[in-house]
């Protein structure tokens, strides 16, 4: 049975960041700090104004990046209530008001270590998590979106203008996780040789763009756990349900076929 310890009602706020305040209104002083890659579960409730729709989903995942909400989570435990005041800005929001004020209670927490054995209905809920806050993190959240799969940087062609079947590739490519750890490269391992259609080549993901990409640009991509390592992830290197970054670039080959 945990201790729920109330704090004194005090007019004093911590501050997360520029924009964002805090006032704990009680604290589970028995359970475990959340850590990063924890999934957290938040009760939130707007005082005062609409809630923006990416924060509705009241699943976040610890980060340790200080510019979102996320990588505060650590100053926090199940069960913890909180009052949180948000500057409208934070969100770009229209509101005829300088700050929004909401009602939060840290409901569950699921411990990145255990997140392997939760449902698959779940453990790809916070995938989707992590992705979105990678993507507002880094100002991506308008970024366009192709079978499922996020194009950061490089144009793609016209569905049938780009790579046709048959056609020879010698793809180079970096494979990084969400936090920029490099996993894979072909600067050691020398490209993959192979040609459009080739099924077992490349990774799925990859398979489902080639006809949208062309020879000789880099194209840098997002792709979810789905279409990548899945539910098995790839050893120690790939936990499971673990989206992945990849920077490729394909090039004809200067042999025949």
């Amino acid at each position: 049975m945990f201790l729920l310890v109330l704090l004194s009602c005090s007019n004093e706020y911590c501050r997360l960041n520029a924009d964002i305040k805090y006032k704990l209104l009680s604290f589970d002083g028995d359970d475990k700090p959340i850590v990063k890659g924890d999934a957290v579960y938040i009760d939130m409730q707007c005082r005062n104004g609409k809630i923006p729709d990416e924060w509705t989903e009241r699943l976040f995942v610890a980060d340790n990046n200080e510019s979102l909400f996320e990588g505060h989570l650590y100053k926090f435990h199940e069960g913890d209530s909180m009052e949180l005041i948000v500057d409208t800005e934070y969100f770009g929001s229209n509101e005829n008001r300088d700050e929004l004020v909401f009602n939060m209670k840290v409901k569950k927490v699921h411990p990145h270590d255990h997140i392997g054995f939760l449902p698959r209905r779940l453990c790809m809920q916070i995938e989707r998590a992590r992705i979105l806050q990678y993507l507002r993190a880094n100002d991506l959240i308008e970024q366009e979106s192709f079978k499922e799969l996020y194009i950061l940087e490089g144009d793609r062609v016209s569905y049938g203008k780009g790579l046709k079947r048959n056609d020879p590739i010698s793809m180079h490519y970096k494979t990084f996780l969400l936090d920029g750890k490099l996993i894979a490269s072909s600067e050691v391992t020398g490209p993959i040789n192979f040609k459009v259609g080739e099924k077992g080549q490349v990774l799925e993901g990859i398979e489902n763009v080639l006809s949208n990409l062309v020879y000789d640009e880099r194209f840098k991509l997002l792709i979810p756990s789905e279409f990548a390592f899945g539910n098995d992830g790839s050893g120690k290197i790939v936990p499971i349900y673990t989206p992945i970054i990849m920077e490729l670039t394909c090039v004809k080959p200067s042999y025949p076929g």
